[in-house]
């Protein structure tokens, strides 16, 4: 694959890589679709189910190395999720949460990379999670190339949390959220989202994206009114059928099981 320019601009491009493919006793093909965009078409990239990846091309992919020496972001495909931030509903509970006593949070415009990457680690070995970025973290700037927001959350005036906003045009990627779970009880998660609908209404935002929405650590995503999700084709806010997409993520283990799980997604009684 190459990366190819249009006038000085990089040319929409889409690329399917032939990875993977079970033929003889399913009909089971394994094509990850990935793409690169001019910057003016990114919201409506968005809109139609892409995001910027750091993470799903290994870095010493030569194509990659190429985008990136070229700050060109890759972008893929993959069921993400979003809140419109019109249909969102701010409950009492969630300010109670907020004004818990020394629980504060500040927008900041830049914000020291050692601290965000010191609450990042203890979130990481809080939760068990590996290191997904490696040492191409997207804490310093954003892939998006436009505005950023960064909200950090204290205890005690101290930094225990913080959530990262990307913004792009009349939308916003929710890049990263972590906290060191030091103190569980503060659910600061639901505070994230509290204030981060805040900040979104203030600066018109009309949706914030939540990125790829797989397996049941992702089904509190749908907990939130404005809540939907991309199936390849179209925005859904049926909760019922994310729930369900989410919790078969959790039992895939085998090739077979992928094969029919993809005939029952396309069968007339899916609901699909």
């Amino acid at each position: 694959m190459g990366v190819y320019f249009s006038q000085g601009r990089v040319a929409m491009q889409l690329f399917f890589d032939h990875i993977a493919g079970k033929t003889s006793d399913h009909e089971l093909i394994y094509a990850p679709a990935s793409a690169i965009f001019d910057q003016c078409e990114y919201e409506s990239a968005l809109n139609t189910g892409w995001m910027i990846t750091g993470t799903w091309y290994n870095n010493q992919d030569p194509w990659f190395k190429e985008c990136k020496k070229s700050n060109i972001p890759v972008w893929y495909q993959s069921r993400i999720t979003r809140i419109k931030t019109r249909d969102y509903v701010l409950k009492r509970r969630h300010r109670q949460r907020m004004n818990r006593e020394g629980l504060t949070a500040d927008v900041v415009p830049a914000c020291d990379l050692s601290l965000l990457l010191s609450i990042y680690h203890k979130y990481l070995n809080a939760r068990g999670f590996t290191d997904m970025y490696c040492e191409n973290h997207p804490f310093e700037k954003s892939d998006y190339g436009q505005d950023r927001i960064v909200i950090l959350y204290y205890y005690d005036s101290c930094p225990v949390a913080f959530s990262i906003l990307d913004l792009v045009g009349q939308s916003a990627v929710a890049t990263q959220f972590c906290w060191d779970y030091a103190n569980p009880d503060l659910d600061l998660g639901k505070v994230s989202y509290y204030l981060e609908q805040i900040i979104a209404r203030h600066l018109g935002i009309k949706y914030i994206y939540l990125g790829s929405s797989y397996e049941s650590n992702s089904a509190s995503k749908s907990n939130y009114a404005g809540f939907e999700w991309w199936d390849g084709r179209s925005w859904r806010a049926d909760k019922k059928k994310y729930l369900n997409l989410c919790e078969q993520d959790d039992a895939v283990s085998t090739i077979k099981q992928l094969s029919e799980i993809q005939v029952n997604y396309f069968s007339p009684d899916s609901n699909n």
